[in-house]
């Protein structure tokens, strides 16, 4: 095997399939992994700041309040069709200081949750707890800090009931969360407090963001979509599941079209066993009757048949596989796929969400769309190799199978020698 591969110049393109095939498979297990929740994101409404007639400053957070009481009617309207939904605040590049002598100070990424938000945003602890849903109600100055900012803060990575100074305000901390940076976070920390406590605070927050969980096959998508379109912001709908799902279409092309290569090479094998079987079958009816030769011909015909139903069996498949995007994305197809402005419309539809000109993206989509970029270069790159790879293989089995017909012509070449002589006499 060794030998064939080195003599036919196969290793170079199988090598380099194999490093692209690795690539596309570590983006599509990243992309696999991300859950496929609905969002919708729009920039938070600035705090107003307002003096007071003694000279005193207030401030006035009530855009996070309205907010927060528009969700009870979104969630009954999604009532069936998208559970659990959440609501949450972002803010970028929030400066936290620990409460010490020695204070060190760090930027991180602030998010304000609601009570209910641990299902659709699952957190995972590593020491102390989450926060009460008592002091989500009532706006306590609690905060969950992950283990990286709890270290860079503290120098330690427990410092339960610990204080950080944030806003100029003093924050207990009560849980340490375990995380790991991932592609399309733009802060390395995170830290998380109750969204009623960004609501009295002066924290300017830079988005909010309705999270969702829809229920599968209940159409989740599309009312998302339009009880999102009702509340009247101008904002970022998102569906991390299409998005996920777009992401790995390279490599379900690529898995598609080596999987169809695969099968007419399995095809072809299958047909020389046949003409095999056929030659040694006459060459055996010379000598013996057809019925004596009947088991030993069902015994090789058998698995020929099994092999050809195993084909037709992943042609079915390799068809699911490669349509199945068309449920997901029912508009990309055009109501009548022959009229050109039909087509044409079906085309801007799917396009003009990508011109428009603010866009709030959260980490998920974000980290969705640098594995969709890695997913193409790499399934690019096995295309050309395994195209490579296929022709070199294709030129391997042809030389084979005329070395094998020569073989043939050889084997056969004294049985037809004594016909002729048979003949002559």
């Amino acid at each position: 095997m060794l030998v064939f591969m080195k003599r036919h110049r196969l290793w170079p393109p199988l090598v380099l399939a194999l490093l692209s095939l690795g690539v596309a498979l570590f983006a599509g297990l990243a992309i696999a992994q991300t859950p496929a929740y609905l969002q919708y994101l729009w920039p938070a409404p600035a705090p107003v700041t307002t003096t007071t007639e003694d000279g005193q400053s207030q401030t006035d957070n009530s855009g996070l309040t309205d907010a927060r009481l528009g969700m009870d009617a979104l969630a009954e309207q999604l009532t069936g069709v998208c559970e659990p939904i959440t609501l949450f605040a972002v803010m970028d590049g929030v400066s936290v200081i620990a409460d010490q002598d020695n204070a060190q100070a760090a930027t991180a990424r602030l998010v304000a949750l609601e009570d209910g938000a641990y299902p659709v945003m699952p957190l995972l602890l590593k020491t102390g707890r989450l926060i009460y849903p008592d002091e989500f109600l009532y706006g306590n100055k609690v905060v969950m800090l992950e283990e990286k900012l709890a270290v860079a803060l503290f120098g330690y990575a427990e410092p339960l009931d610990r204080t950080i100074l944030l806003d100029g305000e003093k924050y207990r901390v009560v849980g340490i969360i375990s995380h790991m940076r991932n592609v399309g976070e733009h802060q390395e920390y995170s830290l998380y407090i109750p969204y009623r406590k960004a609501e009295k605070s002066g924290l300017a927050m830079t988005a909010l963001c309705i999270q969702a969980m829809p229920v599968q096959g209940a159409g989740g998508w599309a009312a998302f979509e339009s009880a999102m379109g009702g509340l009247g912001k101008q904002g970022t709908a998102i569906s991390l599941g299409k998005e996920g799902m777009n992401a790995a279409l390279p490599l379900r092309a690529a898995g598609c079209a080596f999987g169809l290569l695969a099968l007419l090479f399995c095809l072809r094998w299958l047909n020389r066993q046949v003409m095999r079987l056929y030659r040694d079958y006459t060459r055996r009816l010379r000598d013996q009757y057809a019925m004596r030769l009947l088991p030993w011909m069902l015994a090789r015909v058998l698995p020929l048949l099994l092999g050809y139903a195993a084909s037709v069996l992943l042609f079915a498949q390799l068809f699911i596989v490669f349509i199945a995007p068309v449920y997901t994305f029912p508009e990309w197809i055009p109501k009548v796929l022959v009229e050109p402005n039909d087509i044409a419309a079906a085309f801007w539809d799917v396009w003009q969400r990508q011109a428009i000109v603010l866009e709030v993206r959260s980490p998920e989509l974000q980290r969705l769309r640098f594995f969709a970029v890695l997913m193409g270069w790499a399934c690019g790159a096995m295309a050309l190799s395994g195209g490579l790879l296929a022709a070199r293989l294709g030129v391997a089995l042809r030389s084979g199978d005329a070395a094998d017909e020569a073989s043939l012509l050889e084997a056969d070449a004294p049985t037809q020698a004594v016909e002729r002589g048979e003949r002559f006499r």
